[in-house]
């Protein structure tokens, strides 16, 4: 379980996103995009994180997949990058 500084701000982005009514798709696009936005991290930490907001581990991992190439790829090692 994270009680960290990044958690605490996707706990507090989510907020606001959930209070714009963005749907959940996208809401889990931006939070995967913020958790990159501190630098390189594994997919299943991504995954637990989100994981603690109430999102299902499967639907994350499906936004993972489905926008690699687009604003994050995954490195050999298993890490995720924003893209330049």
């Amino acid at each position: 379980m994270y009680a960290d500084e990044l958690q605490q701000e996707l706990l507090a982005l989510d907020t606001v996103l959930q209070d714009r009514e963005v749907n959940r798709n996208e809401r889990a696009t931006i939070l995967i995009a913020e958790c990159l936005g501190s630098g390189p991290i594994l997919g299943p930490e991504i995954l637990d994180r989100l994981h603690q907001l109430g999102f299902d581990r499967r639907h994350v991992g499906i936004r993972l997949e489905r926008d690699k190439g687009g604003p994050w790829r995954r490195t050999d090692d298993g890490h995720y990058h924003l893209n330049p």
